[in-house]
């Protein structure tokens, strides 16, 4: 799978990382749950292991960046799991 290009420099930039987690991977995405643990509806492995190293180290500067910004990364992942499925919740 072709993965989307991500640099943290904003809590935007963190933001649309999560959006397309949620939305474009469609994933019930948690920062605390490891891009390795992840399954398919099969049982079977969601991401190869280049993948899940490439989210690991992108959200891994979600973290450092939100450590440094004094910025809360849980509720930037809750507000960003509200903005896709706003339409769904209404």
């Amino acid at each position: 799978m072709k993965m989307k290009e991500f640099s943290i420099n904003s809590r935007e930039d963190i933001s649309a990382f999560f959006v397309y987690l949620i939305n474009d991977l469609d994933l019930s995405f948690h920062p605390d749950n490891p891009f390795y643990d992840y399954v398919n509806q099969d049982g079977g492995i969601t991401f190869t292991l280049d993948e899940s190293d490439y989210l690991e180290s992108i959200l891994e500067l979600c973290f450092v960046w939100c450590h440094r910004n004094d910025e809360d990364i849980y509720e930037l992942a809750l507000h960003a799991f509200i903005e896709v499925h706003k339409p769904q919740l209404d």
